[in-house]
């Protein structure tokens, strides 16, 4: 404290400066406290894990600001096959469960998740369906080269 005294030039018994230095230890006590809590709220064991937490939430809040939309979606080979899932997805099943179970994509690990991307990405059939989609709805079956895609919008 006395080199930083020394460097400002103030007395450390002056009362504006005792109380200054009191305020910014108890906002660093309560930012701890708060950061503490956070982690403890959502479980992160660490600072690390926690960074890597809001590194993910901040990519996903540019990509949404860039006008990118995030799906999932179901590809199989046939219409009629398309429709029985529609149908299932339409009567409360999971959608994960039924891309894993059925997709015949390489997302299908994935449950179907195809990320973030933009107009321009994907067919542009796929892309106007997704594009019109709100979050958590299902399109109607969709025709590309790949197959008959059911696509729900997730972010």
């Amino acid at each position: 404290l006395a080199v930083y005294n020394a460097a400002l030039g103030v007395d450390s018994t002056d009362a504006t400066i005792h109380n200054n230095v009191g305020y910014v230890y108890s906002m660093a006590k309560k930012w701890t406290d708060a950061k503490r809590a956070y982690a403890n709220a959502l479980s992160f064991t660490s600072d690390a894990e926690m960074l890597r937490d809001v590194q993910k939430n901040l990519s996903i809040i540019e990509a949404i600001e860039a006008g990118k939309v995030q799906v999932r979606h179901i590809v199989v080979r046939t219409e009629a096959k398309a429709r029985e899932l529609l149908s299932q997805l339409n009567g409360g099943s999971d959608f994960v469960e039924l891309a894993r179970a059925h997709s015949i994509d390489a997302s299908t690990k994935e449950g179907g998740n195809l990320g973030f991307f933009e107009k321009g990405d994907l067919h542009p059939d796929f892309e106007a369906a997704a594009f019109s989609l709100e979050v958590g709805d299902l399109s109607d079956v969709i025709l590309t080269p790949v197959g008959y895609h059911i696509i729900q919008r997730t972010n």
